[in-house]
Order: structure tokens, then C-alpha cells, then sequence
């Protein structure tokens, strides 16, 4: 947007911003300042912002960037190969009437909040046997099997890695658990209801408000952190 000047007066832009901007003020609170002014003097010069929650917009109003040029466009769900891929779920987890499953899906990096995770399993008091399944590959692999291992809770958690379809396990869970630090519209949140189960997220996780009041009643519970 600032080289704009510099390009053809048809050129259009389009910003797509899927992450709330009070997070980049946290992240970088020496740069909060400039970064307001950014919002303000450049965004309106885009041909469309776009952002998949409306929770992204609220933030931008409020720092006086107008809404001219937003346009919600929420993320898109695949229903009928969530759905197809639900008669797999079964061979997933074979019920036994006594654990709790949980699954939780992502890119194992620190933006997803699996560390926290696991520390909250480990100081929860559950009244029942449970297992966690963490689906997804990244860099924080190494760090997590360590917080497993030392937490001995080897037997209860475990790293699935990257699945082609990850659906069966979401249909297969009693929950779904989203414990990330920042978000914009979570997909998995969308495909996990999209299978019947239901959600436990934080709120830092985005436009996880939004997908509440859209759900069935009690399908989504919002927790302030994972030891909620």
C-alpha cells in the first residue's frame, strides 16, 4: 500500500486480514504505536479489506480505520467430505463406554498453545479416564514429546502428526480442544462442529465468539484459559 503511488492508477489492492490486530500490539508493544498508524492511514487506501470474523473489523473501527472497504468473507466448510469421512470414526476410537477423548489439530508451533495444553491435562483432577490426540506436524514437535514424557503422561497423550484426513478423529472425540494463543476464524473449530462434537476453545482463539452464536446451544464453550 505505500508503493502504491508508484503503480498504475488501476491497480487494485487487496489486504486480507485473518489476525486480530490487538495481538501485533501485544507481540510487538515497541512498534504498537506506528502500527495503529499504519492501520489507520493504509487500509483505507485498499480496494477491499477482507477478513473471515467480524472481530477483526470491530478492532479496526475502533483504532478509526473506516469500513468503507471491509468485506466479511468467512471461511469456507466442505460438509459433504467432512461428512463422508465420518464413517471412518469408529476405527478410530473403538467405544469402551469409559474414556473421554479429546482431539485437538493444528501446526505444531507456539501460536496453537498445545504446551499449555498439556499443562492444564496435567493438573486437571478429571473424574474419568481420558486420552488426547494432537493432530498436526511442526517445530515445537520436540518440545511437546519432552513435556509429555516428563509429565508421564506418555500413556495419555500422543502425537498423531500431519493426517491427510482428520475428520474421523473430530467425529470420533467426545471434544474438540482449541487452546491457541491467536487466531482469525479457526477451520477446525468449523469441521469439528460440522461432525457433531463439541468445542472447548480459548477466547483468545479470533472469531471463536462468532462461530458460538451460530452453533447449537452448549456446542461451543469459551474458556478464558485452559485451566478453565
Amino acid at each position: 500500500l505505500l508503493l502504491r503511488r508508484f503503480l498504475p492508477k488501476s491497480t487494485r489492492f487487496i489486504v486480507r486480514e485473518a489476525i486480530t490486530p490487538t495481538f501485533y500490539f501485544k507481540k510487538y508493544p515497541r512498534w504498537a504505536y506506528v502500527l495503529k498508524k499504519m492501520y489507520r492511514r493504509q487500509y483505507p487506501k485498499a480496494s477491499v479489506v477482507l477478513s473471515p470474523t467480524e472481530t477483526v473489523f470491530k478492532q479496526l473501527k475502533v483504532l478509526g480505520v473506516p469500513r468503507d472497504n471491509f468485506i466479511l468473507l468467512h471461511n469456507p466448510v466442505d460438509m459433504k467430505r467432512i461428512r463422508e469421512a465420518e464413517n471412518e470414526a469408529l476405527s478410530i476410537f473403538p467405544p469402551d463406554g469409559k474414556t473421554i477423548r479429546f482431539v485437538a489439530c493444528g501446526r505444531l508451533g507456539v501460536q496453537k498453545g498445545f504446551d499449555r495444553l498439556i499443562d492444564a491435562v496435567r493438573d486437571a483432577q478429571f473424574p474419568f479416564d481420558w486420552s488426547l490426540h494432537i493432530l498436526g506436524e511442526g517445530d515445537e514437535r520436540e518440545n511437546l514429546e519432552a513435556m509429555i514424557k516428563n509429565y508421564g503422561l506418555s500413556d495419555k497423550i500422543t502425537l498423531t502428526g500431519l493426517l491427510e484426513k482428520p475428520w474421523p478423529y473430530f467425529a470420533a472425540a467426545d471434544c474438540f480442544v482449541l487452546p491457541s494463543r491467536f487466531e482469525g476464524l479457526p477451520n477446525v473449530v468449523l469441521e469439528a462442529l460440522a461432525c457433531g462434537t463439541r468445542v472447548i476453545a480459548t477466547r483468545e482463539s479470533g472469531g471463536i465468539s462468532e462461530i458460538a452464536v451460530y452453533a447449537p446451544d452448549e456446542a461451543v464453550t469459551i474458556v478464558g484459559n485452559m485451566n478453565d
